[in-house]
């Protein structure tokens, strides 16, 4: 199913210059929880929930630069609007404020703020370029001008120089990686060029799936899946052996 959103857009118009720190230019942002995955790209949000998994596309007012599930409903920042919204269902719009980024637990302002969900001002702060955010459990792990912090009561400490643009969560917290990766049962599974490799943790290859044109794409996990989705609405499910199962766009 596919809709748009009319959501206040002469009010939209009429705010701050749309030009942002936030992102230099459109990128793929994704997120994952239990029962669904979403992603956008631009101004496009595309949702995908289990069992079904039919996916939804809804277009926004402005480009998207963080999305995050927030007791199971999505929302969204618009930093053009300084808004977080609700992507589904009955609207909440929150004005929060130029948002570079949404956790689980948190929205990263453009100014270097750390905000709640629902707007209390945090003792975090990063000013920097934010790579990458991931959620494990209650703590916050950021990837911001090539460090990795953890975010934890009221603390952010740095954990190491990072060694990739991207966050992968492991048993203990989270590691860094040079390509999309994700890890499931003792598997990773990684998006190197157009191909995706299954693999055992110490690098042995079990498996390999290519994309059948050029794509810019990452991962979300749902259930015992494992979703390659793409930021022009393509995905593909794939069992824990990298068998694609179910249709892709």
């Amino acid at each position: 199913m596919f809709k748009k959103l009319a959501l206040l857009p002469l009010l939209l118009m009429a705010c701050a210059p749309w030009v942002s720190q936030v992102n230099q230019g459109p990128r793929l942002v994704v997120s994952s929880f239990s029962r669904g995955v979403a992603w956008a790209y631009g101004r496009n949000v595309y949702v995908l929930q289990g069992p079904r998994y039919e996916l939804e596309k809804v277009t926004l007012p402005a480009p998207v630069s963080g999305l995050a599930w927030w007791k199971e409903d999505l929302y969204a920042s618009l930093p053009a609007s300084s808004w977080v919204l609700k992507v589904q269902g009955v609207s909440d719009v929150r004005p929060l404020g130029r948002a570079r980024a949404l956790s689980a637990n948190l929205v990263y302002l453009d100014n270097g703020d750390v905000l709640t969900p629902e707007g209390n001002l945090t003792a975090y702060r990063f000013p920097g370029f934010i790579q990458d955010v991931l959620s494990v459990d209650q703590t916050d792990f950021v990837l911001a001008d090539e460090k990795l912090w953890k975010l934890d009561k009221g603390v952010a400490s740095l954990v190491r120089k990072s060694n990739g643009p991207h966050l992968v969560a492991v048993p203990g917290g989270v590691e860094t990686a040079l390509v999309p990766t994700v890890q499931v049962q003792n598997k990773r599974f990684t998006l190197e060029g157009q191909t995706a490799f299954l693999k055992t943790l110490d690098g042995t290859l079990l498996k390999s799936w290519k994309l059948d044109q050029q794509r810019e794409c990452n991962w979300g996990v749902v259930y015992d899946q494992v979703m390659l989705v793409c930021k022009d609405g393509f995905f593909q499910r794939f069992d824990l052996e990298l068998n694609a199962v179910g249709s892709a766009l």
